[in-house]
Protein backbone atom coordinates (compact mmCIF):
# COMPACT_ATOMS: atom_id res chain seq x y z
CA UNK A 1 0.00 0.00 0.00
CA UNK A 2 2.83 2.65 1.07
CA UNK A 3 4.04 1.63 -2.95
CA UNK A 4 0.84 2.61 -4.27
CA UNK A 5 0.70 5.64 -1.92
CA UNK A 6 4.05 6.74 -3.27
CA UNK A 7 2.91 6.17 -7.33
CA UNK A 8 -0.32 8.13 -6.53
CA UNK A 9 1.38 11.06 -5.46
CA UNK A 10 3.35 10.95 -8.48
CA UNK A 11 1.02 10.58 -10.82
CA UNK A 12 -0.84 12.97 -9.53
CA UNK A 13 1.65 15.47 -9.50
CA UNK A 14 2.22 14.84 -13.48
CA UNK A 15 -1.45 15.23 -13.96
CA UNK A 16 -1.53 18.43 -12.04
CA UNK A 17 2.01 19.88 -13.87
CA UNK A 18 1.18 18.60 -17.39
CA UNK A 19 -0.70 21.65 -18.65
CA UNK A 20 1.37 23.79 -17.58
CA UNK A 21 4.50 22.35 -19.34
CA UNK A 22 2.81 21.44 -22.32
CA UNK A 23 2.02 25.25 -22.73
CA UNK A 24 4.88 26.81 -21.34
CA UNK A 25 7.25 24.93 -23.97
CA UNK A 26 5.15 27.09 -27.02
CA UNK A 27 7.22 29.85 -28.02
CA UNK A 28 5.01 30.92 -30.51
CA UNK A 29 2.22 31.50 -28.21
CA UNK A 30 4.29 33.94 -25.63
CA UNK A 31 1.59 34.59 -23.03
CA UNK A 32 2.19 30.40 -22.39
CA UNK A 33 5.91 30.46 -22.76
CA UNK A 34 6.83 31.07 -19.17
CA UNK A 35 8.34 27.89 -16.93
CA UNK A 36 6.08 28.91 -14.52
CA UNK A 37 3.16 27.30 -15.57
CA UNK A 38 3.69 23.83 -14.97
CA UNK A 39 4.65 24.99 -10.92
CA UNK A 40 0.96 27.36 -11.64
CA UNK A 41 -1.14 24.81 -12.83
CA UNK A 42 -0.14 22.15 -10.38
CA UNK A 43 -0.38 24.53 -7.13
CA UNK A 44 -4.12 25.22 -8.84
CA UNK A 45 -4.71 22.01 -8.91
CA UNK A 46 -3.20 21.23 -5.37
CA UNK A 47 -5.80 24.04 -4.57
CA UNK A 48 -9.09 23.10 -6.10
CA UNK A 49 -8.37 19.53 -4.84
CA UNK A 50 -8.32 20.77 -1.50
CA UNK A 51 -11.13 22.73 -2.16
CA UNK A 52 -13.15 19.63 -3.41
CA UNK A 53 -12.75 17.91 -0.52
CA UNK A 54 -14.33 20.37 1.15
CA UNK A 55 -17.72 19.15 -0.39
CA UNK A 56 -17.84 16.16 1.10
CA UNK A 57 -18.96 15.28 4.65
CA UNK A 58 -15.06 15.36 6.38
CA UNK A 59 -14.74 15.40 10.45
CA UNK A 60 -14.28 19.23 11.76
CA UNK A 61 -10.35 18.53 12.45
CA UNK A 62 -9.97 17.41 8.83
CA UNK A 63 -11.67 20.30 7.54
CA UNK A 64 -9.28 22.62 8.80
CA UNK A 65 -6.32 21.00 7.93
CA UNK A 66 -7.86 21.22 4.41
CA UNK A 67 -8.54 25.01 4.79
CA UNK A 68 -5.41 25.84 6.13
CA UNK A 69 -3.57 23.70 3.31
CA UNK A 70 -5.26 25.29 1.05
CA UNK A 71 -5.07 28.76 2.13
CA UNK A 72 -1.28 28.18 1.76
CA UNK A 73 -1.98 26.88 -1.77
CA UNK A 74 -3.95 29.78 -3.04
CA UNK A 75 -0.78 32.72 -1.47
CA UNK A 76 1.57 30.43 -3.86
CA UNK A 77 -0.79 30.36 -6.30
CA UNK A 78 -0.98 34.42 -6.46
CA UNK A 79 2.85 34.78 -5.88
CA UNK A 80 3.38 32.23 -8.91
CA UNK A 81 0.77 34.49 -11.00
CA UNK A 82 1.77 37.69 -9.77
CA UNK A 83 5.72 36.66 -11.32
CA UNK A 84 4.12 34.71 -14.50
CA UNK A 85 2.97 38.19 -15.02
CA UNK A 86 6.00 39.96 -14.11
CA UNK A 87 8.33 37.83 -16.45
CA UNK A 88 5.90 38.68 -19.51
CA UNK A 89 5.86 42.09 -18.00
CA UNK A 90 9.89 42.44 -18.67
CA UNK A 91 10.09 39.73 -21.79
CA UNK A 92 10.42 42.04 -24.21
CA UNK A 93 7.44 43.13 -27.08
CA UNK A 94 5.74 39.61 -28.04
CA UNK A 95 5.31 39.15 -23.83
CA UNK A 96 4.52 42.49 -23.45
CA UNK A 97 1.33 42.16 -26.08
CA UNK A 98 0.51 39.18 -24.59
CA UNK A 99 0.13 40.18 -21.16
CA UNK A 100 -1.90 42.96 -22.35
CA UNK A 101 -4.99 40.27 -23.09
CA UNK A 102 -5.36 40.25 -19.27
CA UNK A 103 -4.38 44.07 -18.51
CA UNK A 104 -6.68 45.66 -20.63
CA UNK A 105 -7.15 43.67 -23.05
CA UNK A 106 -10.37 41.32 -24.14
CA UNK A 107 -9.63 39.07 -21.16
CA UNK A 108 -9.11 41.89 -18.28
CA UNK A 109 -12.11 41.94 -16.55
CA UNK A 110 -12.61 37.77 -16.67
CA UNK A 111 -9.42 36.94 -15.81
CA UNK A 112 -9.39 39.74 -12.82
CA UNK A 113 -12.85 38.99 -11.59
CA UNK A 114 -12.98 35.14 -12.29
CA UNK A 115 -9.55 33.64 -11.30
CA UNK A 116 -8.38 36.79 -9.04
CA UNK A 117 -10.98 38.16 -7.01
CA UNK A 118 -13.75 35.62 -7.06
CA UNK A 119 -11.23 32.58 -7.36
CA UNK A 120 -8.71 33.50 -4.93
CA UNK A 121 -9.05 36.79 -3.03
CA UNK A 122 -12.33 35.94 -1.72
CA UNK A 123 -11.84 31.82 -1.00
CA UNK A 124 -8.74 33.26 0.75
CA UNK A 125 -10.20 35.85 3.11
CA UNK A 126 -12.82 33.09 3.93
CA UNK A 127 -10.70 30.66 4.58
CA UNK A 128 -8.25 33.08 6.96
CA UNK A 129 -11.40 34.46 8.82
CA UNK A 130 -12.50 30.67 9.63
CA UNK A 131 -9.55 29.80 10.66
CA UNK A 132 -9.09 32.93 13.03
CA UNK A 133 -12.15 32.97 14.26
CA UNK A 134 -11.89 29.33 14.75
CA UNK A 135 -14.70 27.88 12.25
CA UNK A 136 -14.82 24.96 10.27
CA UNK A 137 -14.00 25.67 6.66
CA UNK A 138 -17.47 26.08 4.88
CA UNK A 139 -18.65 25.22 0.93
CA UNK A 140 -18.91 28.74 -0.05
CA UNK A 141 -15.68 29.11 -0.06
CA UNK A 142 -14.90 25.79 -1.67
CA UNK A 143 -17.02 26.59 -4.85
CA UNK A 144 -15.42 29.93 -5.01
CA UNK A 145 -11.75 27.92 -5.55
CA UNK A 146 -13.38 25.44 -8.32
CA UNK A 147 -14.72 28.23 -9.93
CA UNK A 148 -11.29 30.39 -10.23
CA UNK A 149 -9.18 27.07 -10.83
CA UNK A 150 -11.57 26.31 -13.95
CA UNK A 151 -11.42 30.22 -14.81
CA UNK A 152 -7.84 30.41 -14.76
CA UNK A 153 -7.34 27.10 -17.13
CA UNK A 154 -10.22 28.69 -19.52
CA UNK A 155 -9.16 32.18 -19.43
CA UNK A 156 -5.17 31.18 -19.71
CA UNK A 157 -5.77 28.72 -22.76
CA UNK A 158 -7.98 31.01 -24.79
CA UNK A 159 -5.98 34.09 -23.90
CA UNK A 160 -2.30 32.53 -25.17
CA UNK A 161 -4.34 31.40 -28.39
CA UNK A 162 -5.60 34.92 -28.57
CA UNK A 163 -2.10 36.64 -27.93
CA UNK A 164 -0.02 34.15 -30.32
CA UNK A 165 -2.81 35.06 -33.42
CA UNK A 166 -2.34 39.00 -32.26
CA UNK A 167 1.71 39.08 -31.65
CA UNK A 168 2.01 36.96 -35.73
CA UNK A 169 -0.42 40.10 -36.94
CA UNK A 170 1.74 42.96 -35.08
CA UNK A 171 4.73 41.51 -35.97
CA UNK A 172 3.58 41.47 -39.99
Amino acid sequence: TRALAVMNIVMGAALGIYTGVLLGTMAARPLWNSALLGPLFLVSGLSTGAAFMLLFGLKDRERRVLGRADMGLIAAELALLALWMIGLATGGGPSEAALATILGGPYTAAFWTMVVALGLLAPLLGEWLEFRHGAVPGRGTAVLVLVGGFALRWILVFAGQASGWATEIAMR
